[in-house]
């Protein structure tokens, strides 16, 4: 409803604009397109200037536009792009708390399971850095025009590494297991995710792990950000320890 957007935005100047999952959705990238669309029309009603979006690394790579969700976001962006309103987008690559849905496989099998090559380094970062990059930018009236920034961790990381990091924090054997496209969407409706949004993360997931997100130039921030060793210490592991009782 672009009109208690533009209510809910009255006297901000800037907004981070983070698009919900599309859990429910028929077409998973009209769903992005559409929250854009409205957040623009949004925007321009209550005089928002700013729009820091939350969106996907790899939008120049050549797998751009079959990269599923990804893909979506990248939409997105260019809807955000054409609007006239300055846009600084976060272009990030898979976050360290998609780990955290691995709790289970971890603690039933000792394994983590996935679409990507197990030896293959990818891309990853924290939404503690994500967050970082973004209030410095909400806080800054200055900037003008439209830019990508990408937010990455310090190093990339293969899953490899990650269950072996994971496997020393909880002292006990952790093994990353590749599966198929095929068999991460069948894992993901077994969970109760729809179609089309289970089909959109397999074909994200795949893509990454042909190399959607290298060609993304990192922002001088990465070298800052918080290492995956540190945060499977000061995040994971309490949640490990802690699991939700859903």
């Amino acid at each position: 409803d672009s009109g208690l957007f533009a209510q809910a935005l009255a006297g901000c100047e800037s907004m981070f604009f983070c698009i919900p999952q599309a859990d429910d959705a028929a077409n998973v990238i009209e769903h992005y397109e559409t929250f854009a669309q409205i957040a623009v029309n949004a925007a321009k009603q209550s005089g928002t200037q700013r729009i820091v979006y939350l969106s996907g690394a790899g939008k120049d790579s050549p797998l751009a536009q079959q990269a599923g969700s990804a893909t979506a976001l990248y939409h997105a962006e260019d809807i955000l792009a054409k609007s006239g309103l300055a846009l600084r987008a976060l272009r990030c690559p898979v976050f360290y708390e998609s780990t955290l849905w691995q709790i289970g496989a971890i603690s039933h099998a000792g394994m983590m399971f996935g679409v990507m090559p197990g030896s293959y380094p990818h891309g990853q970062v924290s939404v503690r850095d994500i967050a970082r990059t973004a209030a410095r930018l909400l806080i800054d009236s200055t900037w003008e025009g439209v830019e990508s920034l990408g937010v990455f961790g310090p190093s990339e990381v293969s899953m490899d590494e990650v269950a072996q990091w994971i496997s020393k924090a909880i002292n006990a054997p952790v093994r990353y297991q590749q599966i198929s496209l095929e068999q991460y969407v069948g894992n993901l409706r077994k969970l109760g995710v729809g179609a089309p949004l289970a089909e959109a993360l397999g074909e994200m997931f795949d893509a990454i792990g042909k190399g959607l997100d290298d060609a993304e130039p990192r922002s001088v921030d990465s070298a800052t950000a918080l290492s995956m060793p540190q945060w499977i210490d000061e995040v994971f592991v309490p949640a490990f320890n802690n699991p939700p009782s859903y």
